[in-house]
């Protein structure tokens, strides 16, 4: 209502919800000194120039890796790049059987909680060309 009263309908519209002030914020000297480092050793990482910095001034609290990476970023030093997803290797295909007994699969079934609440993990044998059930095991 305060808001409406001193600025009518206008004032009514979204503001920007970001923090007026970061107190955690790194200094801007320090900041200007990671960049400035990191031109002079373009392939640097932010872990490295860390460490690198550590090492020419110890007495200086230099920032955490991540923060140093996150200023690079806004002088426009990094790019995100894309992370590859390893793929997980592909088993391979099972040969259709000729016969009975030729090829058995065994794997476990899911989990089901028995009559006491305890969970059961049942594993089975089955022949692949008949799909006979050989065997079946609860295991807890």
């Amino acid at each position: 209502m305060e808001r409406f009263r001193e600025g009518g309908l206008p004032a009514l519209e979204d503001r920007s919800h970001a923090a007026h002030h970061q107190p955690r914020r790194i200094a801007e000297e320090l900041e200007r000194r990671v960049v400035e480092a990191r031109r002079r050793h373009l392939s640097w990482g932010p872990k490295k120039l860390r460490a690198w910095l550590e090492r020419r001034e110890p007495e200086t609290l230099w920032p955490a890796a991540s923060t140093i990476g996150e200023a690079l970023q806004r002088a426009g030093l990094v790019s995100k790049g894309r992370r590859s997803r390893r793929l997980a290797e592909a088993p391979s295909p099972l040969r259709e059987p000729r016969c009975a007994n030729e090829l058995w699969t065994i794997d476990y079934k899911g989990q089901f909680r028995t009559g006491d609440s305890v969970l059961c993990y049942p594993l089975t044998v089955v022949d692949a060309h008949s799909r006979y059930l050989l065997g079946c095991e609860a295991h807890q």
